[in-house]
């Protein structure tokens, strides 16, 4: 007997930086978002509600229903905010808070 593989949720989170010196004014690295639990090849909306606005950029998942996304420069105009990201099967990750980011 065959058994459908189980897919787990929709999962969204910050990807893990590693901690690099700061050398004169060179710009830190931005956030990205990690992303888990998509369909393969799915094309996703990461979408951010702030206090003062939203906005919204396209995502795809990899063949193991994984992506990682640059969070945009301006996205630091409407933090603090939630963030979430939703499938092209309408399928919706749990939101997570994104604290102030700097403007750079």
């Amino acid at each position: 007997m065959v058994r459908p593989a189980i897919r787990q949720p929709p999962n969204l989170a910050l990807c893990p930086t590693l901690a690099r010196p700061r050398v004169g004014d060179r710009p830190e690295p931005r956030m990205s978002l990690c992303g888990t639990g998509f369909y393969p090849g799915d094309h996703i909306d990461v979408i951010v509600i702030g206090t003062y606005g939203s906005t919204f950029w396209p995502a795809e998942s990899d063949r193991s229903g994984r992506f990682k996304s640059s969070l945009p420069s301006p996205l630091c105009r409407l933090t603090p905010a939630t963030v979430f990201a939703l499938d092209m099967h309408l399928r919706e990750s749990p939101s997570i808070p994104l604290g102030g980011i700097r403007c750079p």
